[in-house]
């Protein structure tokens, strides 16, 4: 099996999310992200994670279906959980609560999206 380097992975993810291929970039970014904790280099790991949820959102933006939306509002959550604990763990508080920020944000999107669907 041919293993594809972190710098072309994050290009290919570049040249994705400049398509709008929103879930593409998404899977790049993440398999980005699991490459630099493997190599233990937590810093990079938590922006690659940063990144991973903002592309998550364009994706929930996009989505044309329930299934999809709360799917991809889990996985940016999700993806800004890990970004702030790998920043908290090197010390970087405000990235840290950037990313708390983000995750609680995301995760309202899922709460409105269900309260909206009920008024309906």
């Amino acid at each position: 099996m041919v293993r594809i380097g972190t710098v072309e992975l994050i290009n290919k993810a570049e040249t994705e999310e400049k398509n709008y291929n929103w879930e593409v970039a998404a899977e790049l970014y993440e398999q980005v992200a699991k490459g630099y904790l493997d190599k233990k280099n937590q810093i990079d790991a938590a922006k690659a994670y940063d990144k991973f949820g903002e592309i998550c959102i364009r994706t929930v933006r996009a989505s044309e279906t329930k299934v999809d939306y709360v799917k991809w509002c889990e996985r940016s959550a999700e993806a800004f959980n890990s970004a702030e604990r790998l920043f908290k763990k090197e010390n970087e508080e405000l990235l840290s609560k950037e990313c708390k920020a983000k995750a609680l944000s995301t995760i309202s999107y899922i709460v409105t999206s269900t309260d909206d669907a009920g008024t309906s």
